[in-house]
């Protein structure tokens, strides 16, 4: 027979000693190079494996970590690779834990890793070093203060330096300052005991629970001249009863209110002894009831006003006569 017989399906004419019908031996699936990379609250495991396969970690606070139960935790993804990354999240800080690595090729070969463990770090302290924003300053002075606001957009404390020198020394012992500790966000301080017709150079200053500091630009603010002049008396009423009289009138600023009384003239308004009613509200719109008079009487009385520099303006004798 001119028929030549392969008993191995080797081509007689292919010139190599293959068998080319043979199939070649399975794979077997190797994890190698597993690594854990921990936070706080996540870990990052990673490993190899010598041919393309799925990724899953099981993982458990306690050993030994069962990977054939359905309670057990774990992350998968089904892409076939060799380089496998799977993030572990919603851990605990400072804990250790146990995994194990499997991977599954596509032949339906699942090989899994010796298990291991990682500890996940302590939490992160968070520290504050960012000061607080000072801004809305505002100052309205008079003849002796100087009243100072501003908002913060942080929980923060409240501190004014002062001087009559510039610029401010914030580390000398002599620099005047007026301060709270209390934390807010809305500030305001009063200086006072300052000298009239006076210019102050201010420093405004904020630190937050964390320490940080904050401070505005130096701020320049004139005391009010010394106030001398009385407050004007005007539009001065009575209402008549037959045993009191209710005066109103008005002040072109804000001043105390009094009237003397007396059935005799001229009232003495420098006596302690002349009767009168009095308020020491600083009003501009006032208003005196004198009670208790004698029916069908002649009563002469003056009014008074006082601000608050103690400029006091007095107003020549009213004569009126309490009803029957």
């Amino acid at each position: 027979s001119n028929l030549i017989s392969n008993r191995h399906g080797d081509d007689e004419n292919d010139n190599d000693d293959n068998d080319d019908n043979c199939v070649p031996a399975p794979v077997t699936l190797v994890i190698t190079n597993v690594a854990s990379t921990p936070s706080d609250i996540s870990a990052m495991i990673t490993w190899m494996t010598n041919a393309s396969s799925t990724s899953k970690v099981f993982y458990s606070t306690s050993t030994p970590v069962d990977v054939n139960s359905s309670s057990t935790l774990n992350v998968s993804n089904a892409s076939l690779v060799t380089n496998h990354s799977l993030m572990i999240s919603g851990l605990t800080a400072s804990t250790t834990y146990h995994f194990v690595v499997a991977s599954t090729d596509a032949s339906n070969n699942t090989t899994f890793a010796p298990e291991t463990t990682f500890t996940t770090t302590a939490t992160p302290v968070v520290v504050d070093i960012t000061p607080p924003i000072i801004s809305a300053t505002s100052t309205t002075a008079s003849t002796s203060t100087i009243s100072v606001t501003w908002l913060t957009d942080e929980l923060a404390s409240s501190k004014v330096f002062f001087s009559t020198t510039t610029p401010v020394d914030l580390n000398a012992s002599t620099t005047l300052s007026v301060e709270t500790t209390t934390l807010s966000l809305s500030h305001s301080l009063i200086l006072s005991g300052l000298i009239p017709s006076t210019t102050y150079h201010l420093i405004i200053a904020s630190t937050d629970a964390s320490g940080n500091p904050a401070f505005s630009p130096e701020i320049s603010v004139t005391t009010n001249p010394t106030d001398t002049t009385a407050p004007v008396i005007s539009s001065v009423f009575a209402t008549i009863s037959s045993n009191s009289v209710m005066f109103t009138w008005l002040t072109n600023e804000s001043a105390t209110s009094k009237v003397f009384y007396s059935t005799s003239t001229p009232v003495n308004v420098n006596s302690t002894s002349t009767l009168n009613v009095a308020s020491t509200t600083l009003l501009t719109n006032h208003s005196i009831t004198i009670p208790a008079l004698t029916a069908n009487t002649l009563y002469h009385f003056v009014i008074s006003s006082t601000d608050a520099s103690n400029n006091t303006q007095i107003t020549n004798e009213f004569n009126l006569t309490t009803l029957p």
